[in-house]
């Protein structure tokens, strides 16, 4: 495949496919926020259908962009009662004052969800007699509901945990991924022109969502206020309160490096274990295990309850292993057919040669 300089569709679809999407106001094909009067594809109202390319842009239709938003909705409608769960299961409360830090962070939160409501309520005026069956709809409505949980999580989480919730940072993160996608799809579509009021909502609401996301990643909380959550040692390990992000770089290592690279470390250097990493913490999950053991089974099983025990973690490395695996497989099939992609645009006479 080539684009062909006499094809007039062909050099519309070239020029419209820059980074950003902006191009010289030319209408192409259906806006995010057009409408037909029936479905001519299930839950999709836009003329342009399903696609997922548009026949008129370098794009997404408006109806497939909004499926990568909806992913990371279903994200945080499922990973968001786990972390809840978890977070009342697995971690003790203390009375802990709510100070300038926890409701900045939930204003933020607050207004992210005011600018969905209006988003939704947007959609629904421009999509009169179909917004009930609409993906568009559905998506701006399970993302509000996903938002609301995780509003649920950072608000039991303040009195629970010291750092800041995994799920809660990986769901801000996909949703800035997402929205970066869908915004510079309204950008190519020209929904600035069209519907300014859209564009605007839309873009204050991806700049609420970055400031939620750098509150709650970079703004560490007040560390005197959680000396309760600390073990009887007092001392704790970095890793206790480190992010998400920084457990998966292991950049809460970072000061302990640096002090290694001036002078040599000793015993005293080091930092305490973790609780769970304690003698004391392991042998009680394998006696609790045992016990099960002797309490449920004829036959007790030593594996079992070394499994039980502290399987965990090797469980889930298995599971990261494999998806390297799989990702070191795939990697040249891909290559394989990135470079099929770019020989495509080759005319043909160079194809043979090559």
């Amino acid at each position: 495949m080539r684009f062909d300089d006499g094809d007039q569709s062909q050099q519309v679809l070239h020029s419209t496919g820059s980074f950003t999407g902006y191009r010289p106001l030319q209408q192409l094909g259906s806006g995010y926020l057009s409408a037909t009067q029936e479905f001519k594809q299930p839950l999709c109202g836009n003329e342009e259908g399903w696609g997922p390319m548009s026949p008129f842009r370098f794009d997404f239709t408006p109806c497939f962009i909004d499926v990568w938003v909806l992913s990371v909705a279903v994200f945080g409608l499922v990973c968001g009662p786990l972390a809840l769960w978890y977070l009342l299961r697995k971690s003790k409360a203390v009375d802990l004052a709510k100070d300038w830090h926890f409701w900045t962070k939930q204003s933020i939160l607050i207004l992210v969800i005011a600018n969905a409501i209006a988003q939704l309520a947007i959609q629904i005026i421009n999509f009169p007699g179909i917004w009930f069956g609409d993906i568009r709809v559905w998506t701006t409505f399970l993302t509000l509901a996903s938002l609301c949980i995780v509003f649920t999580v950072q608000w039991v989480e303040h009195a629970r945990a010291r750092n800041a919730n995994g799920v809660v940072l990986f769901f801000w993160l996909f949703l800035l991924l997402a929205y970066a996608v869908k915004l510079r799809s309204l950008v190519s579509q020209q929904v600035y022109d069209s519907n300014i009021v859209y564009f605007v909502t839309f873009t204050v609401g991806v700049g609420l969502s970055l400031a939620a996301f750098l509150f709650e990643w970079l703004w560490p909380k007040r560390a005197s206020a959680y000396e309760a959550l600390v073990d009887d040692e007092g001392e704790e390990c970095p890793a206790e309160y480190a992010t998400i992000f920084s457990r998966l770089t292991f950049s809460w290592m970072t000061p302990m490096m640096k002090y290694g690279y001036k002078q040599f470390l000793t015993q005293d250097d080091l930092w305490r274990l973790q609780p769970n990493d304690k003698s004391a913490s392991t042998g009680d999950n394998f006696e609790k295990a045992w016990q099960y053991e002797l309490q449920h089974r004829k036959k007790p099983s030593l594996w079992l309850a070394l499994y039980k025990a502290y399987g965990g973690p090797y469980t889930l490395a298995t599971v990261f292993k494999v998806f390297n695996d799989l990702s070191a497989f795939s990697q040249p099939q891909l290559l394989r057919l990135l470079i099929s992609f770019v020989n495509s645009y080759k005319p043909e006479t160079n194809r043979n040669l090559s």
